[in-house]
């Protein structure tokens, strides 16, 4: 009895907190990938959070940040995968790039205890007064850069069904995982919400049911110090 105790509260401490994680380059400097490259950068680019409260999983968080290295990286290796022409794979590229000038964007994978907690497409939370039903989703999802205000998402996208390509380009997504794009505006106040220079970027959710905060570390940490 007492070896299951020690074990779940393990697994509740490995749940809790982040594994530490490389640095990662926000810069828009060319670099030379292949197909091979994908799983590695995929890597790079994911964390994973999951919140326990007494034994009940309320949110197992897998999110990869759509970087510029990253969103080249997939380029590489659908089009290799697919057979695409060069001219289709310079499309692609070209669709990436408007997206990653638009918005900063997330592709998150989710899964709860129960399936009624894990319901971020419904929204930011509208917080009721004591004794009123909550509206929208019971998370409030927040991308957080350096010390500047934190940020509400554009949409949040639930995306179904998941297909088996979903699962070769992001095989952390489980059986009972769903699947978001959060996507966060890419100026807010006439100021980037993710320049070049920032430090440290921040996907946080928080609720009634817990708390989670996903990091990435930039080279930037290295280069100001």
């Amino acid at each position: 009895m007492r070896s299951v105790a020690t074990f779940l509260m393990a697994l509740a401490l490995m749940g809790a907190c982040n594994r530490r994680q490389s640095l990662v380059n926000i810069s828009h400097s060319p670099v030379q990938l292949t197909p091979a490259d994908y799983s590695r950068i995929l890597k790079r680019w994911t964390r994973q959070y999951r919140i326990i409260q007494q034994f009940d999983t309320t949110l197992d968080i897998h999110a990869t940040l759509l970087s510029w290295e990253f969103r080249w990286a997939y380029t590489v290796a659908v089009s290799r995968w697919f057979r695409l022409t060069e001219t289709e794979k310079k499309k692609l590229w070209a669709t990436a790039q408007q997206e990653l000038e638009s918005s900063v964007e997330f592709v998150v994978a989710t899964a709860s205890t129960e399936s009624s907690w894990n319901d971020l497409e419904k929204g930011t939370p509208d917080l009721p007064g004591p004794g009123q039903p909550v509206k929208r989703s019971l998370w409030r999802v927040t991308l957080e850069v350096d010390s500047a205000e934190p940020v509400t998402p554009l949409e949040i996208k639930a995306i179904e069904p998941i297909s088996k390509l979903h699962k070769d380009m992001f095989p952390y997504i489980g059986y009972f995982h769903r699947l978001f794009v959060i996507r966060f505006p890419r100026t807010v106040g006439g100021k980037e919400v993710l320049p070049e220079t920032a430090r440290v970027i921040r996907l946080r959710f928080a609720g009634s049911l817990g708390n989670a905060r996903l990091v990435w570390q930039t080279t930037n940490l290295v280069v100001n110090q």
